[in-house]
């Protein structure tokens, strides 16, 4: 028994056989929404103005008839199942209702049998409905894929789209929305409405389009849904408010990238789950098209960068093909090359044998290798030129292999940097000379160390290249050893020239000459690297050193390093208060200071270097 009401077109004059027919049918279980008309204006309005799923007419009306209500029907391109009713109704008027496309009659004395009529009617209805539905959504699929096919733009696409769902369903009023994502806007390129204009590119709002935007999920919005969805928040009204609405989201891979939208306006107009399948059905098509359209776009504007960039290039940009032919070559390219008509021609005919053979050479490395990078001086007529060249396989989709090369003339650059380097070289060995000359000065001065500085130095260079430190920090590791005592020169001579022991007061004095050094060396960034030995060199591996107590690895390595050359070069030495120690007296001493005074590890490394005869040079060396 139906249980969903169905809308019935009514005609029939008569009050009273109306209500007999209907009292038949609700008495089967069938619920209607019923419209009565009676005239031939009625009947037109009605089926303009509405849709039906049921006709019953009566045959015989004032100045108007049933036979020709049906042919009206068939007029109006309905095809809505059609029962006559007439109190008396001959075999031949019977055959001819059936030829104009009736789909029963009945006659009113027999009205006990309508519901039976009504139920085989809809039935059969319905499946030819279903049929006529299937192969008018296979040819729709048809139309769309050839317009897939043949569409130059999205606009007659979209057109094209448009006119096929008309063919099966109410699509007055259709629309596309796209994201434009490169600037968060939402646009309409194709909007057809009874009401409205097509809107600017907008900011997505809170409207029914974005809602499907957001959730991916296909609607059909009923006034009831919209009313659902505006009370908790989710949606707002825009436009004129439509009757029922139906999206769907078009994707490209998982991302909504627009939005399908049919909507009516009228009360006679509505959809149901089929017009939503409708739309779904076309779905793959439409996406499809917009992908190509966006990726030809999107290549199209890549293409525009590229060319843009490589033809304002202040280098050498150019693409051949795996036979050395240029199919590509920039402005720059073709100012070197002195001519215009490069693409097309051979590496052979545009440079001298000897370039082209490197440049060929290059092609086919690429191609087998990846990058490859070269830098070559060339002989030419404005003189030698160095040239910086980089050639890298560039993917064809037509299997084509292809290589891109990037060419720049890098001659003044080295020039420059060669100047930079020698001036650098020069600034250095000016500061090394200075610094040389500040410890020989303190030499002078402290008369009783001659030739002590220039020897700790040399093996304290051994030392540290032996302890695996860089060349980069060889640099400042020897300026830190030639300026170990710089910190000297703020000591008073009555105190650093004194022939016998010091004091305690004095003591203190001398012990502030790595906070001098600090004092002195620190504000100049040329030899802040430098540092560490002048300010650590008295540190002592078990914290009793100075000026600040640090042990173990506290100490940079280059103070732990210089510690051990310090103090084996100090009592190597003469004094005027001390003769020198034997040189094994010495060794013991240090070996027993291992791991208390110096570095275990710096320790070690000195001892293997003892046995080296060059190490004992160093040492006798200006005594």
């Amino acid at each position: 028994m139906p249980e969903d009401k169905l809308r019935l077109l009514l005609i029939e004059d008569n009050p009273t056989d109306a209500e007999l027919l209907l009292l038949e049918l609700e008495r089967s279980g069938y619920q209607f929404i019923t419209r009565r008309v009676e005239t031939r204006e009625e009947i037109e309005n009605a089926l303009r103005s509405e849709t039906f799923d049921l006709i019953i007419s009566d045959y015989s009306l004032p100045g108007y008839n049933g036979r020709a209500a049906l042919n009206l029907v068939k007029h109006l391109g309905l095809g809505t199942p059609f029962i006559m009713v007439s109190g008396a109704i001959g075999e031949d008027t019977a055959v001819d209702i059936f030829r104009d496309g009736a789909s029963d009659y009945l006659l009113k004395s027999s009205l006990t049998r309508l519901p039976a009529i009504v139920d085989r009617t809809l039935r059969e209805f319905a499946a030819h409905r279903e049929k006529q539905r299937a192969e008018q959504l296979e040819k729709i699929l048809f139309q769309v894929s050839q317009a897939a096919n043949r569409a130059v733009s999205l606009m007659d696409f979209f057109q094209e789209i448009h006119q096929a769902l008309r063919q099966i369903m109410h699509a007055e009023n259709f629309y596309i929305a796209l994201v434009d994502s490169q600037k968060g806007l939402l646009t309409f390129p194709y909007f057809v409405d009874k009401y409205d204009t097509a809107p600017t590119p907008i900011r997505p709002r809170r409207g029914m389009t974005e809602y499907v935007l957001r959730t991916g999920q296909p609607m059909l919005v009923t006034p009831e849904i919209f009313n659902e969805l505006r009370e908790k928040g989710e949606v707002d009204s825009y436009g004129t408010p439509s009757l029922d609405w139906v999206g769907v989201p078009l994707k490209i891979g998982d991302q909504a990238v627009g939005v399908m939208v049919v909507q009516t306006y009228d009360e006679g107009i509505r959809y149901t789950d089929k017009d939503l399948q409708v739309l779904e059905f076309i779905t793959d098509q439409v996406e499809l098209v917009i992908q190509r359209k966006l990726a030809l776009d999107q290549m199209r504007e890549s293409e525009a960068k590229f060319s843009l960039f490589m033809e304002n290039l202040p280098l050498q940009g150019f693409i051949t093909d795996d036979r050395g032919h240029l199919v590509y070559a920039n402005r720059e390219y073709k100012n070197q090359a002195g001519r215009e008509d490069v693409v097309g021609k051979t590496y052979f005919e545009l440079f001298p044998p000897e370039v082209a053979k490197i440049m060929a050479s290059d092609d086919q490395r690429a191609l087998m290798e990846g990058v490859v990078q070269r830098t070559a001086s060339l002989r030419l007529s404005n003189g030698v030129r160095t040239y910086e060249t980089i050639k890298f396989p560039i993917p064809s989709s037509d299997g084509n292999e292809l290589i891109g090369g990037i060419v720049w003339d890098i001659t003044e650059r080295i020039r420059a940097e060669n100047l930079a380097r020698q001036a650098a070289e020069e600034l250095a060995s000016a500061y090394d000379a200075t610094l040389e000359g500040w410890s020989h000065a303190l030499e002078i001065r402290e008369k009783e160390t001659a030739g002590h500085s220039m020897r700790v130095v040399e093996m304290t260079m051994r030392l540290a290249r032996a302890m695996g430190i860089s060349d980069e920090q060889l640099v400042h590791v020897r300026r830190g050893a030639i300026l170990h005592d710089i910190g000297k020169m703020g000591i008073p001579d009555s105190i650093l020239l004194k022939p016998g022991p010091l004091t305690a007061e004095e003591w203190l004095i001398m012990r502030q000459h790595p906070l001098y050094a600090y004092d002195l060396l620190a504000p100049i960034k040329f030899l802040a690297p430098a540092l560490d030995i002048p300010y650590t060199h008295h540190e002592r591996w078990n914290g009793t050193g100075y000026p600040r107590g640090l042990k173990g690895r506290e100490i940079p390595l280059a103070g732990r390093i210089f510690a051990v050359v310090d103090v084996w070069d100090a009592l190597n030495s003469e004094r005027p208060y001390r003769p020198a120690w034997p040189q094994q007296a010495v060794r013991e001493f240090i070996i027993q200071e291992a791991g208390r005074l110096f570095d275990p590890d710096v320790v070690r490394v000195f001892l293997a270097l003892l046995d080296d005869p060059e190490w004992s040079r160093l040492t006798n060396k200006g005594k």
